[in-house]
């Protein structure tokens, strides 16, 4: 395998077959002799990225998915290359016959690129790999294959090819530009003039953090919060405790704001602050109405 130093990783996650000619050798192994068929073989199949597609070979059917391209940042200073990350794909192979058995391999599988050569993406391992394997009717193989392209260049098709009859099928997708960090989707948008001036983007804001509900007899800070609800939504204030310093105790509800000595009602549980933030209990006035009157 030729060196791929100096070059970014960019994925074509596919799965490969070759015919082996009804036995498990090896596919370079001469394939038995055929009635030449007065038709032309079918014309190569296509689809896009993703799509499953149904070629013939001989006696075997077999069915391939080529997945989305996986992107590897490119190396930084353009020193090395960074390692291309592989993702595994699904071959299904049907066999119909005695003699159809595939030998499964990576090098059935090209790129093309948008480079002067058209296959000039050199196909490398990728973990965890597309095993060499032969495959009888109805088995499935999972593994992945990687290309190597210069920075800058681009992947725009996936091409199965078969010793016997050519190219089966091709998978074609958008270019995959080489670039440093993740993957990313090209934009179908026209580029902008060189004039243009891209507008800022604004920051996403970020969440407060929830807020934890007191317990009873946890420490608190009056100056901060003189009045709070338990998780079980008991009402609890914030008092000095003896010398241990202000704790949560449990408390009447706190039912708002009112000016002192404004009516209240003493049949309903509850306490009132001033504007200020004192605390107010509804008592009994000599002579007149309950009121809230501030605690001494």
């Amino acid at each position: 395998m030729q060196s791929i130093r100096g070059m970014a990783g960019i994925m074509a996650l596919v799965s490969t077959v070759s015919f082996g000619g009804g036995c498990a050798n090896p596919p370079e192994r001469a394939r038995p002799s055929r009635t030449p068929q007065a038709t032309a073989p079918p014309a190569p199949q296509a689809g896009p990225l993703g799509a499953k597609i149904r070629v013939q070979d001989g006696d075997a059917v077999v069915e391939v998915t080529v997945a989305d391209l996986a992107q590897a940042p490119a190396a930084a200073g353009g020193a090395g290359a960074a390692e291309p990350l592989g993702v595994p794909v699904r071959a299904t192979v049907t066999v119909h016959g005695l003699a159809g058995i595939y030998h499964v391999n990576a090098s059935a599988f090209a790129a093309r690129t948008a480079a002067a050569d058209p296959l000039a993406a050199e196909p490398v391992p990728v973990p965890p790999g597309l095993p060499a394997a032969d495959v009888r009717g109805g088995e499935t193989v999972l593994g992945a294959v990687g290309f190597t392209v210069a920075p800058g260049e681009a992947i725009e098709e996936v091409l199965l090819q078969s010793g016997l009859r050519g190219r089966l099928a091709t998978w074609t997708a958008r270019p995959v530009r080489v670039t440093a960090g993740p993957a990313s989707t090209p934009s179908q948008a026209p580029p902008l003039p060189s004039t243009a001036v891209l507008a800022p983007i604004a920051p996403t804001p970020r969440s407060a953090p929830a807020k934890v509900a007191p317990a009873v007899g946890a420490t608190c800070d009056p100056a901060v919060d003189n009045h709070s609800t338990a998780a079980g939504g008991r009402p609890l204030k914030c008092r000095r405790v003896g010398a241990s310093g202000p704790r949560w105790v449990a408390s009447l509800p706190l039912l708002g704001t009112a000016q002192p000595d404004s009516a209240c009602d003493p049949h309903v549980p509850g306490l009132k602050a001033t504007p200020e933030g004192k605390d107010m209990f509804c008592v009994d006035a000599p002579g007149g109405p309950p009121l809230w009157r501030p605690a001494e």
